[in-house]
């Protein structure tokens, strides 16, 4: 998936966060920075909201040739080591006004992250399209319901 850096969410939390807060006038006008903040908390939170707290889970930020057609994020990931990486479209990459870019991202997120939770399920070519409209499905209902909630 190209050589696009990880984004820094689980070992530079903390760092990102005061650096956030430091900076916050300068990086709100950055779509890059608000994302990697915004991914970075809600990577933790759905991570935490799935049960996956045992798995160790990266995000990259890839640009649109480097992810299959028709689609706006990935994921890969190693059962046995309990490792995952989620790509997710690059703020640059949107035409969309700042927010709904955000809430795009957090369904790609979660997507993905429903794709992790059911690593355990058999997998195949010829179940692979009812796969994506169960998971897609399953992360629009977890939103909508987080969203009303808010």
């Amino acid at each position: 998936m190209g050589s696009y850096p990880k984004i820094a969410c689980l070992i530079a939390t903390g760092f990102l966060m005061s650096a956030w807060g430091q900076t916050e006038t300068a990086a709100t006008d950055d779509p890059a920075q608000v994302a990697q903040k915004f991914i970075c908390e809600k990577l933790a939170v759905w991570q935490e909201r799935l049960g996956l707290d045992d798995w160790r889970i990266s995000a990259s930020f890839v640009h649109r040739v480097d992810l299959p057609r028709k689609t706006m994020g990935g994921i890969r990931w190693d059962r046995n080591k309990k490792t995952a990486e989620i790509w997710v479209l690059d703020a640059s990459e949107y035409n969309l006004p700042r927010q709904a870019m955000l809430d795009d991202m957090e369904l790609t997120l979660v997507h993905e992250l429903v794709h992790l939770d059911l690593a355990s399920l058999p997998r195949g070519q010829a179940s692979r399209g009812s796969e994506e409209r169960a998971v897609e499905g399953i992360a629009q209902a977890m939103l909508r319901l987080d969203r009303a909630n808010r």
